[in-house]
C-alpha cells in the first residue's frame, strides 16, 4: 500500500482498488511456504532500496494494528504474541521511555571514564 500512497491520497475509490488488491497479494504471499527470514527480507526489500517510504509504511501499520486493535481488545502482552519478533521489537525500539534512553546514556558515559 505504501507504494501506492500518491494515488490512494488522490482518490478514495482508488485507495479501496488499491486496498482490495493489497489485500489479494498479502493472502497469496502469505500462502507462500518459505521460511521467517526470507519472508521478513522479502518484506524489507522494497524499504532497504528506498522504493517505498518507510514512514508511509509505518502509518500503514499503524492504521492496520489501530483497526485490529478496535476489533480485538489485546493487552500489550496480546500484540506481542501475535506480532512477529522483529515488529515487536521495532515498535519498543521507537517508543522506549527517555529515563531508559537517559540511564542507558549515562551507563555509557560512565564506562568511557
Amino acid at each position: 500500500m505504501a507504494k501506492k500512497d500518491d494515488d490512494i491520497a488522490s482518490d478514495s475509490a482508488k485507495a479501496i482498488r488499491v486496498t482490495r488488491q493489497a489485500l489479494k497479494d498479502w493472502k497469496t504471499f502469505d500462502d507462500e511456504a518459505m521460511p521467517d527470514d526470507e519472508r521478513a527480507a522479502r518484506i524489507y526489500a522494497p524499504l532497504a532500496k528506498g522504493s517505498v517510504s518507510k514512514s508511509v509504511t509505518a502509518q500503514y501499520l499503524a492504521r492496520i494494528l489501530l483497526r485490529t486493535g478496535l476489533n480485538h481488545i489485546r493487552t500489550p502482552a496480546g500484540w506481542r504474541d501475535v506480532l512477529p519478533c522483529y515488529i515487536v521489537n521495532a515498535i519498543e525500539f521507537v517508543t522506549a521511555d527517555s529515563p531508559t534512553a537517559d540511564a542507558a546514556q549515562a551507563a555509557q558515559d560512565q564506562q568511557q571514564e
